[in-house]
């Protein structure tokens, strides 16, 4: 048979994969039948790994739908059915027939691809057993169903909000893609990834969250402002301690860089983890791009810490845990703790750094605490501390 392969996934392994579910397909299902092909991979994959993939849910398997198509013709023969690896172009005659035909397709017009008939889907597992199932297998089998047509409403409009505060207040196109690879970024810690993560899906306990809940439904509120609270409310306009010192002490470090921020709005801000100067300043740096995502990063869920151990710690004392004296302490651990881990990612491991000596000295010039007295490479010197200066708390508005 020369038969045209049909779907979108033109390959040579599909191609080796459609070509042995048509052979099954055209050998009576009680006659037993031995399948001699020159592909490792559909051999290998239809005995050996089988079990693997099926056991994983076939998330791990390239083709999978081509795979589970061929085991399903394979499972409902009843005679046996053999697969044996042979040479390609070592002279076995079959083989060599089979290129043949292959090559003299290649050189008539292209037919039309005629499908075989459905196979029995129902001799497949398609499900995940659970002592395959691990964490990243879990989200593999999350992402695959999203992408099956369910779509979050909150999400698709944060998201799409997010990507025009990119180019209105940024003035640099976002995708929906690279809003949330830029997530992964190595500039993010791994806390401040889940909290991002959960603030692009609009899904943080906030506000109307609690007005549900019984015997919590005072946290809906801001006691402060008397308002109901929301994310935007907490990072930006909150009268309460905690986010007017935070952005005072950001916008004075940015000042050393000659960074000035734009107009800021929630949308704007969630930016953060992807946002680069280009757009509104010609003169912007990578170096200036990468301190600016870190501390608009870290400033934002510092900020959400605090607000969370003033709304849900309640054994914690306000007066005393959150005076503007002891959040510019706090902004100013936060971001040593920040510097320590990129010198820590310049140090070679295995002879590969995970990050460039000169980013990271680029990155916190002019920033740090008597500078002038630092070598010009410090990045393997211990105390090097940020410089911070204390401007009285007054809010970003």
């Amino acid at each position: 048979m020369s038969l045209a392969v049909p779907g979108k996934i033109q390959t040579n392994q599909a191609a080796e994969l459609f070509a042995i579910a048509a052979a099954v397909e055209a050998v009576p299902p009680f006659a037993p039948l031995t399948i001699l092909s020159d592909s490792k991979y559909a051999v290998d994959g239809l005995t050996l790994h089988l079990p693997k993939w099926e056991a994983d849910g076939w998330l791990n398997t390239d083709n999978a739908d081509l795979m589970q198509d061929v085991v399903a013709r394979m499972r409902a023969r009843s005679a046996t059915t053999k697969l044996r690896w042979v040479k390609g172009h070592s002279g076995v005659h079959g083989n060599e027939q089979a290129d043949k035909l292959a090559a003299a397709a290649v050189t008539r017009p292209a037919p039309c691809a005629q499908p075989l008939p459905p196979p029995p889907m129902q001799f497949v597992n398609t499900g995940v057993e659970m002592r395959s199932l691990t964490q990243r297998l879990a989200y593999k089998l999350v992402r695959k169903q999203n992408h099956m047509g369910y779509e979050r409403q909150a999400t698709q409009r944060q998201i799409s909000q997010i990507a025009e505060a990119a180019m209105m207040t940024w003035n640099i196109p976002k995708s929906c893609a690279s809003l949330w690879t830029s997530i992964r970024g190595i500039d993010m810690r791994r806390e401040i990834r889940d909290f991002w993560w959960k603030a692009q899906h609009d899904a943080l306990k906030v506000g109307r969250y609690w007005s549900n809940i019984p015997g919590y439904e005072d946290r809906e509120v801001c006691s402060k402002c008397n308002v109901r609270e929301d994310l935007s409310h907490i990072i930006l306009t909150c009268q309460e301690q905690g986010q007017g010192t935070i952005w005072e002490l950001t916008n004075a470090l940015l000042a050393k860089r000659r960074i000035h921020l734009p107009q800021l709005d929630l949308a704007s801000v969630l930016v953060a983890p992807g946002v680069s100067l280009k757009g509104i300043n010609e003169a912007g740096t990578s170096a200036d791009d990468r301190l600016l995502r870190i501390l608009m990063t870290e400033a934002v869920h510092l900020i959400w810490r605090i607000r969370c151990e003033r709304v849900v710690d309640t054994e914690a004392d306000p007066p005393h845990c959150h005076t503007p004296e002891v959040i510019a302490k706090r902004w100013r651990k936060a971001l040593n703790a920040r510097l320590a881990i990129d010198q820590q990612l310049t140090r070679p491991v295995k002879g590969r750094a995970y990050l460039d000596r000169t980013a990271v000295l680029k990155t916190w010039r002019g920033l740090l605490e008597d500078e002038a007295s630092l070598p010009e490479d410090w990045i393997f010197r211990r105390r090097v501390l940020v410089g911070m200066p204390l401007p009285p708390p007054r809010g970003i508005g």
